[in-house]
């Protein structure tokens, strides 16, 4: 997976990265439609893990960002005799 990005400059700010699209591996891309804000959630091999709530195709997303984007992939549906 890659995350398109693009640089936010404001005046008198430091500039930041935010998440533009998601691109698959087989082509298929989504805009992020909306950002709803990022957290920091942890570290990872010495490196922040920010997490950003993000809206894409009309759902709630998160992607992740280490030293590297990521997704955590959802857990397949279990059905119950």
């Amino acid at each position: 997976m890659t995350v398109e990005t693009v640089t936010v400059h404001e005046p008198g700010a430091a500039s930041w990265v935010e998440p533009y699209a998601v691109r698959w591996p087989d082509g298929r891309r989504w805009e992020i439609e909306r950002l709803y804000g990022h957290e920091t959630i942890g570290a990872e091999n010495g490196a922040e893990v920010i997490r950003w709530r993000v809206q894409i195709a009309g759902q709630p997303k998160y992607l992740y960002k280490s030293k590297d984007w990521f997704v955590v992939p959802k857990a397949p549906k279990v059905r119950l005799p």
